[in-house]
């Protein structure tokens, strides 16, 4: 995680979680139950929205050895960003219905509802797990500990690590350029031009770019800027009420 944070700044880490104890069985009843999972997961001190982890591990066919293992859902959660990245645009959650589809057999527990719900608040991406659609990545949590902020969804630390390497890509051949007035208006046409672009794939809603083109930020070879953004936010949760009204009511 220091290294993702400190030096590279352009990756997830996808932390395993055990979901039993070293030495345990296969068994649902040797496993760490949801509650252990998370509790667990706090005892490792972990805050960052550089990584994220998943519960339970799942069941795949080794065709070296021609047996079922578990294993951690890693290789279907990095697939499935390769997959979002190919299909629609990086800050499109990895998980759901259309982009969470798991290789595996299944996990090594099936989550009641309440049991999803004690993951997914302890910060802990679960498989949720359908009659016809099989199982699923199900959440879009990293590891960052407040819950309230804009940055503790996987998507949208994979949507500013995209946006950081467009900005720069867009940018790098503006060095050794005279720095005058003319460059502030390119700097930020090439801000601009880069930002639209995810405003109309739905990664943001709006932007908001300042430059200091003064003579002292010139004087000290420098063209300062700042972008302010609004993500997108996902959808995570629908709320539907049900009325029953007797026959003679009029809808207008």
């Amino acid at each position: 995680i220091e290294i993702i944070e400190e030096e590279r700044g352009d990756s997830v880490y996808v932390v395993t979680t055990p979901d039993k104890p070293f030495g345990a069985g296969d068994s649902k009843s040797e496993m760490y139950t949801p509650e252990e999972a998370v509790a667990n997961l706090e005892d490792a001190d972990i805050d960052s929205n550089y990584a994220c982890t998943y519960y339970p591990w799942v069941q795949y066919y080794d065709t070296t050895n021609n047996q079922y293992i578990y294993l951690p859902l890693t290789l279907d959660v990095v697939r499935n960003m390769a997959y979002t990245d190919n299909i629609v645009q990086p800050w499109y959650a990895s998980a759901g219905w259309n982009r969470g589809d798991i290789s595996g057999v299944g996990p090594r527990r099936k989550l009641k509802i309440a049991e999803q719900d004690i993951l997914y608040n302890g910060r802990i991406n679960y498989v949720n797990s359908f009659a016809q659609k099989g199982n699923k990545v199900w959440g879009d949590k990293n590891l960052q500990l407040i819950d309230d902020n804009l940055m503790n969804r996987i998507s949208k630390r994979r949507l500013l690590i995209r946006i950081k390497e467009l900005l720069a890509n867009a940018c790098v051949d503006l060095f050794f350029d005279p720095n005058d007035v003319s460059m502030a208006r390119t700097f930020e046409n090439r801000l601009k031009n880069t930002l639209n672009p995810i405003k109309e794939n739905r990664g943001i809603v709006d932007y908001k770019i300042e430059i200091d083109d003064s003579d002292e930020a010139r004087d000290r070879l420098e063209i300062p800027g700042k972008v302010q953004l609004k993500p997108t936010p996902t959808l995570e949760y629908i709320t539907l009420e049900l009325a029953m009204t007797p026959t003679g009511v009029s809808f207008q």
